[in-house]
């Protein structure tokens, strides 16, 4: 089955995905990876009208260390989380993340922000 048809926009920044998302309602749904959402869409268990697509704001791919706190943003990718030296301080938070879904996934996987510390 196919997806009844929506509208597609990638946003820019943080701000400009709220905007889009203000201005479209309950007809918006966020999108980084789809691979929750795409399928719903496909057999119409989910019709929205916009898709707003975040992944690719750099401000949320941020990976660091603040006040023994990691950081890290909306679509940091779980292979990154495996390979960056700055979580290697914390490796049960680390390790933790990355027993959460199939390895598979890891380059394509992307969590909420959260802090540990």
């Amino acid at each position: 089955m196919k997806s009844a048809p929506f509208e597609y926009v990638r946003a820019a920044s943080v701000e400009e995905a709220c905007a889009l998302l203000a201005q479209h309602g309950e007809g918006a749904k966020l999108v980084a990876g789809g691979q929750s959402l795409v399928p719903m869409m496909a057999f119409r268990l989910v019709r929205p009208g916009w898709l707003v697509d975040f992944n690719e704001i750099r401000a949320l791919k941020v990976v660091g260390i603040e006040n023994n706190a990691a950081r890290m943003g909306a679509c940091v990718r779980q292979c990154v989380m495996e390979r960056d030296d700055a979580l290697a301080a914390f490796e049960h938070a680390r390790d933790a993340q990355l027993k959460r879904g199939f390895h598979i996934m890891f380059s394509q996987g992307s969590e909420s922000p959260y802090a540990v510390g």
